[in-house]
């Protein structure tokens, strides 16, 4: 009897076992099974991308974009199963003769915003490989901005070429939907070129030459611009310039080039102005001649907040408001101007600043740049 008793509690043991084997070879198949139903919806949805007319209708666009939130859904879902298939056509796509433009871009733009490091390196190279006169591309130009835009913000000096020739130009304007914010194409460039700080206003400067570009570089320049453009600008002046191109030109000067845009205003040729042109400087010239740190200043008094901080509070709060975006509700500007920090010091931290706010596109960002613009503006007529 006890043979028999250990020979059932071995035979159950081999039982167990064995079942468990069973169990998880079972669990390897479906899950192979699963695998290969996901990377089959994932190509097929891949395949409505590159099935998609370059001509497509308005109402072809409509059920792409359904379809296309739907595939993303998807995506997201199956995230550990679809990357791998993802990234895998995207690498076959870039090697057509003749890749699908769509699927460079909406692929590009999944990798970028669900990936790592790696797959933005794979995203800007999507980027990069797109023809951006497609019509289907012009079709989807919000999208396009928004991966450049969030490429840009990597700083890599390799994506500058595509932003001067694809929305340096444009006439087009993007509406994002998740801010209700329009940007024209002066703040998309904004956004673009801001990105790169010193880098991206360098960028601009040669191109004030190009006459047809001009106007639109001063009002890029309005937004991301500092005294390092001031002598481009005087040195790009038409010898007779109308009246858009020198409310262009004061502006920029007036709000970024600090006493050296000043002094360009005050000794310019007065004889290449058209007559409109003549009659707003002579109107506006005292106003220019009186800017200083002092009439600069009082435009900050109707500000709340704390007005007085010790340089290494400052210090603190300045490490912060860049680490949130150039965001802070309880300082008040003045306690910045009126600090025993060095002025040099001051514009480097809100350079700095500023440069990482156009990282962020949405209305409350250029409230925030447009007040940051005027602390530089009034420190840069500061003494020390």
């Amino acid at each position: 009897m006890q043979l028999l008793r250990t020979a059932k509690t071995k035979s159950s043991g081999y039982t167990v076992t064995l079942m468990l084997l069973l169990s998880g070879w079972l669990m390897i198949i479906i899950g192979s099974a699963q695998a290969a139903s996901t990377e089959q919806e994932t190509l097929q949805r891949l395949s409505q991308l590159r099935s998609l007319p370059a001509d497509a209708t308005p109402e072809q666009l409509r059920q792409h974009n359904e379809a296309m939130d739907e595939a993303w859904q998807f995506y997201h879902a199956h995230h550990d199963e679809t990357m791998p298939v993802l990234r895998r056509e995207l690498a076959a796509e870039l090697n057509r003769p003749k890749p699908s433009q769509l699927l460079l871009l909406d692929v590009g733009s999944f990798l970028y915003l669900d990936g790592g490091a790696e797959d933005r390196k794979r995203a800007l190279q999507a980027l990069l490989a797109i023809d951006t006169q497609a019509p289907i591309v012009q079709a989807n130009f919000d999208q396009l901005f928004r991966l450049t835009q969030g490429l840009a913000a990597s700083g890599d000096p390799a994506l500058l070429p595509f932003i001067d020739r694809t929305f340096l130009p444009t006439e087009r304007g993007v509406f994002m939907a998740d801010q209700s914010l329009t940007l024209n194409p002066t703040l998309m460039c904004a956004f673009l070129y801001g990105v790169y700080g010193l880098e991206g206003e360098r960028r601009l400067q040669p191109k004030l030459k190009d006459p047809e570009l001009i106007e639109r570089v001063l009002e890029v320049l309005k937004w991301i611009g500092s005294p390092d453009s001031v002598a481009a600008v005087q040195a790009a002046t038409p010898k007779q310039s109308d009246y858009d191109f020198f409310a262009r030109e004061l502006t920029f000067m007036m709000v970024n080039g600090g006493p050296q845009g000043r002094e360009a205003m005050l000794h310019l040729d007065r004889s290449r102005l058209d007559t409109q042109s003549q009659q707003h400087y002579d109107k506006v010239k005292p106003a220019i001649e009186a800017q200083g740190y002092a009439q600069l200043r009082k435009k900050f008094d109707q500000f709340t907040g704390e007005k007085k901080l010790d340089d290494d509070q400052l210090k603190q709060r300045l490490a912060a408001m860049y680490e949130n975006f150039g965001r802070d509700s309880r300082l008040n500007p003045q306690a910045l101007l009126d600090s025993g920090l060095s002025k040099d010091f001051l514009i480097g931290e809100l350079t700095r600043i500023r440069t990482r706010m156009f990282t962020q596109v949405a209305n409350q960002t250029l409230s925030d740049i447009e007040l940051t613009n005027a602390m530089l503006n009034t420190l840069r007529y500061r003494d020390h």
